[in-house]
């Protein structure tokens, strides 16, 4: 997705995004409506998921507002769990958010990383290290809620252990062998979760 109008990659109008937004709204109103809410039901999601290209947050000094405008809205309205986008050559997590706004929520710092009791937010993660030829991006000043940067060539790894768990993971690859830098555990109470969403709103 274009940052402006005019992408000087593609050397062509980049657009407003209205058809992809129209997509993805689309998409995750289907989503949202087969949630599984500790049911277990043909066909039925525990958990929604959204990859994309660019990230929506990240310490890199370059703006990304046209993207998250657009796009943030429609993830936090339909209850999207996690985000993971790359483009930046590195890992960083950041925890739940919604409009530059840490969402409060239970949090639990552990050895390799955080645990999120029934995030109300998308949790947000970058992840644009496997390697290129461009080499590794250093980071800018760290935003407000960011809770892990790595610096270093690696791969990420998803658990899902049931409809209440699910674990993200991050490994660096640059001494040859797997080193754990990072790692986030999601849990929820699936009756929390039906209040939260039936609560939902979207603040401009």
């Amino acid at each position: 997705a274009p940052l402006k109008p005019y992408s000087p990659i593609a050397k062509r109008a980049g657009g407003s995004f209205g058809n992809q937004t129209a997509w993805l709204e689309e998409d995750l109103k289907t989503a949202k409506n087969r949630r599984c809410h500790g049911r277990k039901l043909p066909g039925c999601y525990d958990w929604i998921i959204v990859f994309g290209h660019r990230p929506m947050y990240t310490s890199r000094r370059r703006s990304r507002e046209n993207f998250r405008r657009a796009f943030e809205p429609i993830l936090h309205k339909y209850s999207v769990d996690v985000y993971v986008g790359a483009h930046v050559h590195y890992y960083e997590r950041v925890g739940p958010m919604f409009n530059h706004d840490k969402c409060n929520c239970e949090t639990t710092i552990h050895k390799h990383g955080e645990i999120y009791y029934n995030p109300k937010c998308v949790v947000h993660v970058t992840n644009g290290a496997g390697g290129n030829c461009e080499g590794i991006d250093s980071r800018g000043p760290l935003l407000n809620g960011i809770g892990k940067t790595v610096s270093n060539a690696g791969y990420a790894v998803f658990t899902v252990y049931n409809s209440s768990h699910l674990k993200w993971e991050y490994y660096s690859a640059d001494s040859g062998s797997s080193l754990l830098e990072d790692s986030a555990l999601i849990v929820k109470s699936e009756l929390v979760m039906k209040v939260m969403e039936n609560k939902v709103s979207v603040t401009e």
